[in-house]
């Protein structure tokens, strides 16, 4: 993997929170955007065009020599969860299944604050809030939420812990059933509910319509401060600066305000330590690529942003800057390489199945394909 020790735009450098704990390499983590899930999922349905076919291929060849692990997040989650189609669902889990472990990013807000803590330790000295280091990678959809995954099996109504002693005891022959029960629960976790379900889980009060109505509102403000607080001077000029203060204000300024309360200090103090007005955001790898990619998308005054756009930008945000192979959409993969987030972070941002397949055959310690 990269140093990624490097300086990002205007002379910022980056700081890489030490409390994210990344896990050793080989082997190289991989990102896979939804769209090429999806076309994965065809391929192994023989449904598939030739390159993504030999893509599959590769990918299982480096799974079963563990030269590669494949690396989920939260915004594919959501993403997943909008197919109305149960059977596509499951076509695309099954393959999920097969080629990862259930392994997911962390959230984006416990990077985000763990960045955070990073930069103002690193710039005023102290503690501050003091979070505790938590995983880059976890084994549990509720990993990306910040929770610790794991079935838990309690002992009657005393409420006592037993699940150490029910996972090393064969249940009916089978030493690994309690491992095949946990995968099996993400899978049905990530999948979601039946269509016959749903009846009985609105009456518990099942509401998926409103994180999504939340998101969308989201993509409203983006496009409002688009058609109508942008104009083509700050396009043409200093629209990073624009976006960069914006991501202060809008994704940052709640924890920003409880760091500053924790150690006793203001913000303008924080500000007369730095050397940049935007070394903040600039200097934290996820909020540079977020507010990076976002720029990028501004500069087009007709975009019309769209849910999966805010979906994207956040996976990006993590993948980016914490993964080696990055496979995204053709939009995202030009705006973040126009941005320079390529270089900047040492990762790799492959253009098709074949260039995807090629990287993933050298990890394998495979010569490319031709």
């Amino acid at each position: 993997m990269a140093d990624h020790r490097t300086s990002a735009g205007r002379g910022i450098d980056l700081i890489w929170p030490g409390e994210l704990l990344s896990p050793f390499r080989p082997p190289i983590l991989i990102y896979l955007d939804l769209n090429h899930w999806i076309n994965l999922a065809k391929a192994s349905l023989q449904r598939g065009s030739p390159q993504y076919d030999a893509l599959l291929l590769a990918l299982r060849a480096a799974r079963s020599r563990r030269s590669i692990r494949i690396v989920l997040s939260i915004s594919l989650v959501e993403e997943l969860s909008a197919i109305k189609n149960p059977r596509q669902r499951d076509e695309l889990v099954a393959l999920i299944d097969e080629l990862s472990d259930f392994e997911y990013l962390a959230g984006l807000g416990d990077v985000f604050r763990l960045e955070l803590q990073t930069f103002l330790n690193t710039r005023m000295g102290g503690r501050g809030m003091g979070w505790n280091p938590i995983p880059l990678v976890g084994r549990s959809m509720l990993h990306g939420f910040g929770k610790v995954g794991d079935l838990k099996i309690l002992k009657d109504a005393t409420g006592e812990d037993i699940t150490d002693q029910a996972r090393a005891k064969p249940f009916r022959g089978d030493p690994s059933w309690f491992e095949k029960l946990e995968r099996r629960a993400e899978r049905e976790l990530l999948a979601g509910p039946r269509d016959s379900d749903i009846e009985e889980l609105r009456a518990a009060g099942y509401r998926p319509e409103r994180p999504r109505q939340s998101h969308h509102n989201n993509v409203l403000i983006e496009q409002y401060f688009a058609d109508e607080l942008l104009d083509q001077h700050w396009r043409k000029g200093r629209l990073l600066d624009v976006v960069a203060a914006r991501h202060v204000s809008l994704e940052l300024i709640d924890m920003l305000t409880v760091e500053l309360m924790a150690r006793a200090i203001t913000l303008s103090e924080v500000m007369s330590a730095t050397t940049h007005v935007l070394e903040l955001p600039l200097s934290m790898p996820a909020s540079a690529v977020f507010v990076g990619i976002k720029t990028q998308y501004h500069r087009d005054r007709n975009r019309k942003w769209t849910d999966n756009d805010l979906h994207d930008i956040s996976a990006m945000a993590l993948a980016i800057p914490y993964c080696d192979v990055v496979y995204t959409d053709a939009s995202v993969r030009n705006a973040a390489i126009t941005a320079g987030l390529d270089k900047l972070m040492g990762t790799r941002l492959p253009r098709s199945p074949l260039e995807m397949a090629q990287l993933v055959e050298q990890a394998n310690g495979e010569s490319p394909s031709d």
